[in-house]
């Protein structure tokens, strides 16, 4: 027997979860399903501050640098305009979770559609039952029809959140990239920096950090010059309070705008394709794109015309266009303008 949803949304990360939070406050029957839906957000959630505070979002941060700074060498740096967030991870997650009634804590392996909805099955045999369903997962696009081309270039990072003695960077500032790269002499190459966040005189989380690069940069690479890097600023480490390693892919294509599964975040190809920031895009349009789900359901429009008009809102002409011009920029080879509905 199939339990019936409104919609079935795939992943508990901060963009499956701000999207599931929004169809909950819409009023629509809702389920999540993640193996991993119980534990806690590891990595750090950032984003432009001038693009949560319109959400109403900065009350849960627990940090608000109001300069953001890049250090090019030993006496050129340039402050940019317009300050930097960190958000307090379980804040954020529980504030989402109000919103959201049921969750199932099992991995999606495969989804059926037919005229009325879809069927998703779970790794342990059981379906779930809904009209439409949203893919959050990921790069792994679980539900999401496989695209032709998958990302090719990956901004690999790899950090700690340490007690020092001291660091040299100013609570004032959130250091974005920290180019010097002196203390490597000529084994500089593939180019790498570090992206820095001082918390207090003796906390700061330090990373070091590749933009772009295909293949990724090792992490072994990364650990080796974090730590030579701070051995050479002469900043000591008192004790590791957490290690962070991600790969993330710099260059996702845009999804089939055409397909019945709504892909979300990371899995939508939100990542931006010059900085790798997905998260404030993913909390901003949760409530556009659950509105046109919800408006849908409730005109009775079959699932492919509701996803047809998310879509639009998730990829606006405009928006693709800016895309195109971010992977030229990154040298990605792309055509101009390919796949671009009509008006």
């Amino acid at each position: 027997m199939h339990k019936n949803y409104d919609v079935i949304v795939a992943g508990t990360g901060p963009a499956g979860l701000a999207i599931a939070s929004a169809l909950g406050r819409e009023g629509l029957n809702i389920v999540c399903v993640d193996p991993k839906a119980n534990q806690p957000w590891e990595n750090n959630t950032c984003a432009w501050a001038d693009e949560i505070r319109p959400l109403g979002l900065d009350k849960y941060c627990d940090k608000i640098w109001p300069q953001i700074e890049i250090i090019f060498g030993e006496n050129s740096s340039k402050v940019l305009a317009g300050a930097y967030a960190h958000f307090d991870n379980d804040k954020l997650r529980n504030a989402l979770l109000k919103d959201i009634k049921e969750i199932v804590v099992q991995e999606t392996v495969t989804v059926a559609h037919d005229g009325k909805g879809s069927i998703v099955t779970l790794k342990n045999g059981d379906k779930l039952k809904s009209i439409m369903v949203v893919d959050a997962t990921g790069h792994a696009h679980r539900l999401m029809e496989k695209p032709e081309k998958e990302a090719d270039s990956f901004q690999n990072v790899l950090g700690i959140l340490a007690r020092v003695g001291k660091h040299p960077y100013s609570l004032e500032h959130m250091i974005l990239m920290d180019f010097r790269s002196g203390f490597l002499g000529k084994k500089n190459h593939p180019p790498t920096f570090l992206y820095a966040m001082p918390f207090a005189p003796d906390l700061a989380f330090f990373e070091e950090t590749s933009l772009a690069d295909n293949p990724g940069v090792p992490f072994d690479l990364l650990k080796e010059r974090l730590y030579q890097r701070l051995e050479h600023m002469k900043i000591k480490i008192l004790k590791v309070e957490k290690n962070e390693e991600g790969a993330l892919a710099m260059n996702p294509v845009v999804p089939d705008l055409k397909q019945r599964v709504i892909g979300y975040g990371l899995a939508g190809g939100f990542v931006h394709a010059a900085t790798g920031w997905s998260v404030a895009r993913s909390l901003a349009q949760s409530g556009p794109a659950a509105r046109s789900i919800a408006e849908g359901i409730r005109a009775g429009l079959l699932p492919d015309a509701i996803a047809e008009q998310t879509y639009k809102i998730l990829w606006p002409r405009e928006l693709l266009r800016m895309r195109i011009i971010h992977k030229r920029g990154a040298r990605c080879g792309t055509p101009i303008f390919p796949g671009i509905p009509p008006s």
